[in-house]
């Protein structure tokens, strides 16, 4: 991905793909960058987006709603895509249940 300005209410979700990331945008298209999911968490401007497993880094404002299945907890998006959040980000749902889209 060149420097050029993305706006973030389009981006629905980032996902990692090895040393690539893929931005998935609500329009339904892809743009792939080459850096890590980690370094664009990292980034100022993606503060607000949400790291639920190792794989995905979401935008809370297409976050639709949280449910439990078994002890597993799934995220639902917008689009109808479900999350499974891991054990170790479990501390991620405070933060969904607190974003005032919510």
């Amino acid at each position: 991905m060149k420097n050029e300005t993305i706006n973030l209410n389009r981006i629905m979700y980032l996902k990692a793909d090895s040393n690539y990331t893929e931005f998935h945008f609500t329009c339904g298209k892809k743009q792939l960058s080459p850096r890590t999911l980690k370094h664009h968490q990292n980034r100022h401007e993606l503060k607000d987006f949400l790291r639920v497993n190792n794989s995905l880094l979401l935008n809370p404002t297409y976050i639709d709603g949280v449910c439990k299945k078994n002890s597993t907890s799934i995220v639902k998006l917008k689009n109808g895509m479900e999350v499974v959040v891991s054990r170790r980000r479990q501390n991620v749902l405070q933060a969904i249940k607190q974003h005032p889209s919510h």
